[in-house]
C-alpha cells in the first residue's frame, strides 16, 4: 500500500494527522534534524501507490498526482488534494482523491501542473495493444476541473476520457504550463530519446511548436523562462545519467546545449529552477567515491556555467552511502532548497538542505544546512516539493522500498515545516540562536489560558512567581516560588497562580476559590494545571495522576483517579463551554471529559521530546499539542507552524491558543507567535529571574 506523503518543511507538522516535524538529538552534537517520524499518508484502494508530481494552488492547496493500483490490480491516474492542513479536501473528487483509467491496459502519472483557471493537468503514459511496439506506453494527458471530474473541453481524439497522444510513444515525464496556459512537456520513449512537445491550453498538439527529439536519451526535467525559451534537463544515457541541458526557443528551435565540461562532476538532473537574476539552478547527482551525492550547479542567465557556484559550478553534500536531488526551489532571498533522498540508514529518508546562494550550506537551517524525515522503515522516496504559504510541502512515496520492503508497498506520503528566513508580515525573537528561526507572523485568540479582554497581549510566569506582562496585559502581582501555572479572568481584569503545592493565589479581579490542601496529594503527585470556567465563577486544578480538584461552580466530569497512566499529566484546558475538559501527559496521550472532543493521540507512539501543552482551536473541533522541542502535532486542526527542526536556545515550556493560532514560549522567555495576529513582544535577550514555566494570554 503506498500513501501520499506530505513534507510542510515549514513548520513541521501535518496537520489533521498527528503528524509532526521534529528534532532528534543525540548528545551534544544532534548530527541530521529529523524533521518528522510521523506523516499524512494516502491510499486509495489498500494496493501499491506511487504520487508522480506536485503542485500548489494559489489558495494553498496542494495537488498530488501518481499511479493508484485499484482492487483490480490496474494502474490508474491517481490524483489527490490536501488542503494546506494536510487533510484531504472533502470538495475534491470522492472525499479528495480521484483515479482514471486512460487507455485499455493501464496507466500511471508521473507529472502535474496547474492552468491559471485553476484547471490541474496531469501527465503521464499509457499502456496499450496499439502502443509503442517496443513498449506498449504513449504520451498520456487528462485534465481535471477543479472539483475533481474530467474536463469535457480537453481534447480527446481518442475513445477515452482523456488525451493520448497515440502518434507518441513513451511516457511524460515533465510538465510546465506557459503564462498563456499552453501545456510543455517533456519525455522520452523509454530511455533511448527525449523528446519536448507543446499542446495549446485545450490539448490540441500546437501547430506553432517543432517538437524536438533525440537531444537526450533520458527527459527528467522542463521550465519555461519569463522569456519564452523553454529549458529541459536530462541525460546523455541512462547508464550513466551524464547531465545534458538544452534550451529551446519559444517556436522549439533548438538555442543549444548549456555548457557541461566532461571534467563536471553532475548527473541525472531532476530540478530545475530560475533565480530572478535569471541564473538556473539543476539538481541532481554527483559522485562521492563509490557514493551518490545531493549535486546541484548554477548556470548564469547568459547561459555560462558559474564556476564561482560551490567548487568550479558544482554544490556537492553527503548525505550517508546514497542522495539525489528531485526538487529545487530558489527562495525569495536568494537561498536555495534542494529536496531528494538520502540513506543516512539502511532505507531511503526524505533530505531537505538549504544552501546559501554562493552554494555553501546554510548552517541556521536544521543541522549544519540539512534536515532529514524518517516515514518508514521501508524506505522513503520524496518526488516533489511546494511552498505553501510560509511552509515547504514535500510529496512522495512512503514505504518505497528497501531491505525491509512491505510486500503492501507504498503510499502517497506529504510532509511539512516552517521555512526560517521566509518572509511573514512579522517577525518574532526569543529562543532560536540568531538566524536559525523561522519569520513567523504576528498573534490573539481564545482558548486555553485566553482571556477576552480589548487589545492583544500576554503574559509569561516564571518559577519564582515573577509575572511578565506583554501588549496590553497587565501585571496584577507576582506570585510566590514554585508556582507553577497562571491563568486569566474571563475579562483579562486579573489572574490566579498556580503552585506546586497546590494554593491558588487571586490577582486583580479574580475570584479567590482555594486551592489544593497539599495532605490531599499522593506521594510523588503535583498540581500540573489550573483551568478556570468561561464565566470565571471556578475553575479546576488537575495533578500530574490526572486528578480533578473542582472549585465554585466548575463541576466534576471525570478524572484519571481510578487508572494508572503511563506519563504525567503536565497540562489541561477547559472547552469553551465549560462542559467539558481536556488533560494532556507527556508521552502525547490526550483524556477527554464532558463534551471535549477526541480527535488523537500521540500516545504509544515514540517521541523525541515530551509533549507540553495542549490547545483547541477556535471552534473547538480539534487541537493542537506541541512537544518541549517545538514541534507540533495538530489533530483536526490546521497547522499554522512549528519549531520543529530549529535549534533552541532552551526548551518550549508552554503553549496557549493565541487569535487563529498559538503562542508558544521557551523556558528563556521567548515567545513564538504562529497566528496572524499581533506580536507583543517577548524577553528576547533579558534573561528572566527563573525559567518560564507558562504562558497566558489575552485578547
Amino acid at each position: 500500500m503506498k500513501r501520499l506523503v506530505l513534507l510542510l518543511v515549514i513548520a513541521g507538522v501535518l496537520l489533521g494527522q498527528g503528524s509532526a516535524l521534529r528534532a532528534r538529538a543525540t548528545g551534544d552534537d544532534p548530527g541530521p534534524v529529523y524533521l518528522s517520524q510521523n506523516a499524512v499518508t494516502t491510499d486509495f484502494n489498500g494496493r501499491e501507490d506511487n504520487m508522480g508530481g506536485l503542485a500548489v494552488q494559489p489558495d494553498g492547496k496542494i495537488v498530488a498526482a501518481g499511479a493508484a493500483t485499484g482492487a483490480d490490480g490496474i494502474q490508474r491516474f491517481g490524483v489527490a488534494r490536501y488542503l494546506p492542513t494536510g487533510t484531504l479536501d472533502p470538495t475534491f473528487g470522492d472525499g479528495g482523491r480521484v483515479t482514471t483509467l486512460i487507455g485499455t491496459i493501464s496507466s500511471s502519472a508521473t507529472a502535474v501542473a496547474l492552468q491559471s483557471d485553476g484547471r490541474i493537468v496531469v501527465g503521464g503514459y499509457a499502456s496499450d495493444p496499439d502502443g509503442y511496439v517496443s513498449h506498449g506506453l504513449r504520451f498520456a494527458l487528462a485534465r481535471y476541473l477543479p472539483d475533481g471530474r474530467l474536463d469535457p473541453e480537453f481534447h480527446h481524439p481518442e475513445p477515452w476520457t482523456a488525451l493520448t497522444d497515440g502518434g507518441r510513444p513513451g511516457m511524460i515525464r515533465a510538465i510546465a504550463i506557459q503564462p498563456d496556459d499552453k501545456i510543455v512537456v517533456t519525455g522520452d520513449d523509454v530511455r533511448t530519446s527525449a523528446i519536448v512537445a507543446r499542446y495549446l491550453p485545450d490539448g490540441r498538439t500546437d501547430p506553432s511548436f517543432a517538437s524536438q527529439g533525440t537531444f537526450a536519451a533520458v527527459a527528467r526535467s522542463v521550465l519555461v523562462q519569463p522569456d519564452g525559451r523553454i529549458i529541459t534537463g536530462g541525460s546523455v544515457d541512462d547508464m550513466t545519467g551524464d547531465a545534458v541541458i538544452n534550451r529551446f526557443e519559444p517556436n522549439a528551435a533548438r538555442d543549444g546545449i548549456l555548457p557541461h565540461p566532461k571534467s563536471l562532476d553532475f548527473a541525472s538532473p531532476d530540478a530545475l529552477a530560475l533565480q530572478p537574476d535569471g541564473a538556473l539552478v539543476a539538481g541532481g547527482e554527483t559522485h562521492c567515491g563509490i557514493s551518490y551525492c545531493f549535486g546541484l550547479v548554477r548556470y548564469r542567465a547568459d547561459g555560462n556555467l558559474d564556476t564561482g557556484f560551490g567548487r568550479g559550478g558544482v554544490a556537492s553534500t553527503s548525505i550517508g552511502t546514497q542522495a539525489f536531488v528531485r526538487a529545487v526551489i530558489v527562495q525569495p532571498d536568494g537561498k536555495i532548497l534542494a529536496i531528494g533522498a538520502g540513506m543516512p540508514d539502511r532505507d531511503l529518508d526524505f533530505v531537505v538542505a538549504r544552501y546559501q546562494a554562493d552554494g555553501t550550506l546554510d548552517s541556521s537551517f536544521g543541522a549544519g544546512g540539512l534536515a532529514i524525515t524518517h516515514i518508514t522503515s521501508q524506505g522513503d522516496l520524496p518526488v516533489g516539493a511546494v511552498i505553501s504559504g510560509r511552509n515547504l510541502i514535500v510529496g512522495g512515496d512512503a514505504g518505497y522500498g528497501g531491505p525491509t520492503r512491505s510486500t503492501r508497498g507504498s503510499d502517497f506520503a506529504l510532509t511539512g515545516t516552517l521555512l526560517p528566513g521566509v518572509s511573514a508580515p512579522a517577525a518574532t525573537t526569543g529562543s532560536p540562536e540568531p538566524g536559525s528561526g523561522p519569520v513567523r507572523p504576528p498573534g490573539p485568540g481564545p482558548g486555553a489560558n485566553v482571556a477576552s479582554g480589548a487589545g492583544a497581549g500576554y503574559w509569561a510566569l516564571a518559577a519564582d512567581g515573577h509575572v511578565y506582562p506583554f501588549g496590553a496585559a497587565t501585571a496584577f502581582g507576582n506570585g510566590t516560588n514554585g508556582a507553577v501555572d497562571l491563568e486569566p479572568n474571563p475579562a483579562g481584569t486579573g489572574y490566579w497562580i498556580l503552585n506546586g503545592a497546590g494554593a491558588v493565589q487571586a490577582f486583580g479581579q479574580a475570584r479567590d476559590l482555594g486551592g489544593i490542601n497539599a495532605k490531599s496529594l499522593t506521594k510523588n503527585e503535583k498540581p500540573a494545571s489550573l483551568s478556570a470556567l468561561p464565566n470565571g465563577r471556578g475553575y479546576w486544578i488537575f495533578t500530574t495522576r490526572g486528578r480533578v480538584f473542582t472549585f465554585g461552580e466548575a463541576p466534576q466530569l471525570g478524572d484519571m483517579s481510578r487508572t494508572t497512566i503511563m506519563s504525567p499529566v503536565l497540562d489541561s484546558v477547559a472547552t469553551p463551554s465549560g462542559k467539558g475538559y481536556y488533560m494532556v501527559a507527556s508521552d502525547g496521550g490526550i483524556f477527554a471529559f464532558g463534551d471535549a472532543r477526541f480527535t488523537g493521540s500521540m500516545g504509544g507512539q515514540k517521541l523525541n521530546a515530551a509533549v507540553q501543552s495542549l490547545v483547541p482551536d477556535a471552534d473547538s473541533s480539534g487541537y493542537w499539542l506541541v512537544a518541549s522541542d517545538g514541534g507540533i502535532f495538530a489533530f483536526d486542526a490546521p497547522f499554522r507552524g512549528s519549531m520543529g527542526g530549529t535549534k533552541l536556545n532552551k526548551p518550549v515550556v508552554g503553549m496557549v491558543r493565541y487569535g487563529d493560532g498559538y503562542l508558544m514560549v521557551g523556558a528563556d522567555g521567548g515567545i513564538f507567535n504562529f497566528s496572524s495576529s499581533a506580536f507583543a513582544g517577548s524577553l528576547g535577550d533579558k534573561t528572566p529571574t527563573s525559567p518560564i514555566v507558562a504562558v497566558a494570554a489575552l485578547t
